[in-house]
């Protein structure tokens, strides 16, 4: 399969993260409680919504788009968050009113979100700018093993060593195999610490994978 890979425009964020969602197919923690009813064309709107707010507020936020050149369909997708003149603040997560079911709900969700931001932290306090974070990577379930993974983090990689930057990914062990091609190494392997409040609900592992910059 032949992919173009460059960068998405606002038009192209709700293909993107259909991709995202089915590739995780609604079975995945984290991206069910952040995006909540994701496998339903209501959730995704939201989700559309709130990834176009981002893209607007914040300039460190990159998307990029592979797209099947056969077909001009978009295969999947990238979220980078990219930092050259300051290391990033802690924001609390937060959606339009009604993206959440119950305010627990929404704690829950921003608990993990906030777990899993200061591991990135942990990164960021260390190293120097400029610096880069891999928030999103998925190719939809019909095209993956085929090249566009690849593409997407040859795109990626390539932006990010041409300003020198050191990067941090939280991956999922689905992921981790695509991620040491690019050259990241895991630093640590650990469950998101929450609250006792939610200790009922699942419990989200990742690997801390980290790149050194590239001169």
């Amino acid at each position: 399969m032949a992919v173009k890979v460059e960068l998405a425009n606002d038009e192209d964020y709700l293909p993107i993260l259909c991709c995202v969602f089915d590739a995780y197919g609604g079975k995945h923690e984290y991206i069910n409680s952040l995006f909540p009813r994701n496998m339903t064309e209501e959730g995704r709107k939201v989700a559309e919504q709130r990834c176009l707010y981002l893209s607007q507020v914040s300039p460190n936020v990159k998307w990029y788009k592979a797209t099947d050149t056969s077909t001009g369909k978009i295969v999947g997708g990238t979220m980078w968050n990219i930092y050259t003149d300051k290391k990033p603040t802690a924001t609390p997560l937060d959606g339009p009113p009604g993206t959440w079911e119950t305010p627990f709900d929404k704690g829950y969700a921003q608990a993990l979100y906030e777990a899993s931001r200061l591991l990135e932290r942990s990164f960021f306090d260390t190293h120097d700018l400029p610096l880069a974070a891999l928030s999103v990577m998925a190719v939809a379930p019909n095209y993956q093993y085929r090249g566009a993974g690849t593409a997407l983090m040859n795109e990626g990689m390539k932006a990010v060593d041409a300003l020198g930057a050191g990067c941090v990914i939280l991956a999922t062990d689905a992921g981790r195999w695509l991620y040491e091609k690019s050259g990241f190494r895991v630093r640590r392997h650990v469950t998101l610490e929450l609250p006792e409040e939610y200790a009922d609900r699942p419990k989200s592992r990742v690997f801390l994978m980290e790149r050194e910059r590239r001169t």
